[in-house]
């Protein structure tokens, strides 16, 4: 068996065979993501040339799955499956939030996280110290079934709009308080 950074490779290198016509563009980058609470992973990330705004996976659960790399084709059709699924889920509000200042604000979350175990990625992320913990921004959607997702809000995000740090932090914990309430 291949190691899981070696299958990565191999998705990344292949994945565009079993995507439709209409989704043959997209960029694929093997990737390293920051989950909460300090948990990152390894995946892919499947997003059009022109925009920041993709889906990002991880694959542990397919690699998995298979036993050797002849079951390579049928776990790429699958992955394939799932990737133009959630990319024909993500909300048209994602692209809103970032071309809306008004929208953005509305959607915009706090979230808490160790700052030792993150200090690299806080490094491109507007955030408050409070004690050990980092307070960073999460910009909040729902797709068509509900579901919620989020993604953290960077330095490049908010060069964008014309926030103040208190105006963005008081925004960001109202609709925290709302959405998730104690």
């Amino acid at each position: 068996m291949v190691s899981y950074i070696k299958f990565l490779r191999f998705v990344k290198e292949q994945l565009h065979e079993y995507l439709p016509d209409d989704y043959s563009h997209m960029k694929i980058e093997v990737i390293r993501a920051n989950k909460r609470l300090g948990k990152t992973y390894d995946g892919i990330q499947v997003y059009e040339d022109d925009s920041s705004v993709g889906v990002s996976y991880d694959l542990h659960h397919y690699y998995s799955a298979m036993d050797d790399l002849s079951e390579l084709p049928s776990v790429l059709q699958m992955i394939a499956f799932d990737v133009v699924q959630a990319l024909d889920e993500r909300p048209p509000s994602m692209m809103d939030m970032l071309d809306n200042p008004d929208y953005f604000l509305h959607h915009l979350i706090i979230d808490v996280v160790n700052l030792a175990a993150n200090a690299e990625e806080l490094k491109t992320m507007p955030h408050k110290v409070f004690d050990d913990m980092a307070i960073i921004y999460r910009l909040l959607y729902v797709d068509s079934r509900g579901e919620m997702y989020s993604t953290p809000v960077t330095d490049d995000i908010i060069r964008e709009f014309d926030f103040d740090d208190d105006e963005m932090f008081e925004q960001a914990a109202r609709n925290t308080s709302n959405i998730f309430p104690i």
